[in-house]
């Protein structure tokens, strides 16, 4: 039995809270849930409140192949990451940037009061995950010994980064510092 097989009473205690069928599928499909193997980009953001995802996607030909994300937080924190990750599959930048809080509410159908401003997070932090991939420095080690990390890091070594993802590897991934979203 998965942690996400919930019993018909729980999803019973789950729609009297608030929750619709639809944010309850969201919440137990675990498929975007976990590392991303090969990813471009994964950037971790933290509310205020302590609750933080880590978004990893990988491109191909300017769209989002795969989104996967892991995350600290509560239930319905999980349901709206997962239509953040699913919902970006297949589009490019752009499309992804321009959904809004009100296209994934409507895509979750329903979660209890109080998660309005989780929705906007997780859209703020993938929408982040993005500006980072595109910002990414695109040198190999022989190009460039050091250079200007986007998180305003100045002249650190190329070795002395640990997100930097293989020695075969032309790109530089952003940094994993924690970044609050607002």
């Amino acid at each position: 039995m998965s942690v996400w097989d919930l019993t018909d009473e729980e999803k019973n205690n789950m729609r009297k809270a608030g929750w619709s069928d639809s944010a309850i599928a969201y919440f137990t499909k675990g498929d975007y849930l976990g590392p991303l193997e090969s990813a471009d980009v994964c950037h971790m953001a933290r509310t205020e409140t302590g609750m933080a995802v880590r978004f990893c996607i990988r491109v191909s030909e300017g769209r989002i192949e795969s989104a996967k994300f892991t995350y600290q937080g509560c239930p319905a924190f999980a349901a709206i990451c997962t239509a953040v990750a699913e919902g970006s599959l297949s589009k490019t930048f752009d499309e992804v940037e321009s959904t809004s809080g009100a296209d994934i509410w409507e895509i979750i159908g329903g979660l209890p009061e109080g998660h309005e401003k989780d929705v906007e997070f997780v859209l703020g932090a993938f929408r982040e995950t993005l500006t980072i991939y595109r910002k990414q420095k695109r040198v190999t080690r022989e190009q460039h010994e050091v250079y200007q990390h986007i998180c305003g890091l100045t002249g650190r070594q190329l070795d002395d980064l640990d997100s930097d993802p293989c020695g075969e590897c032309p790109w530089i991934q952003n940094c994993e510092n924690d970044h609050v979203v607002i």
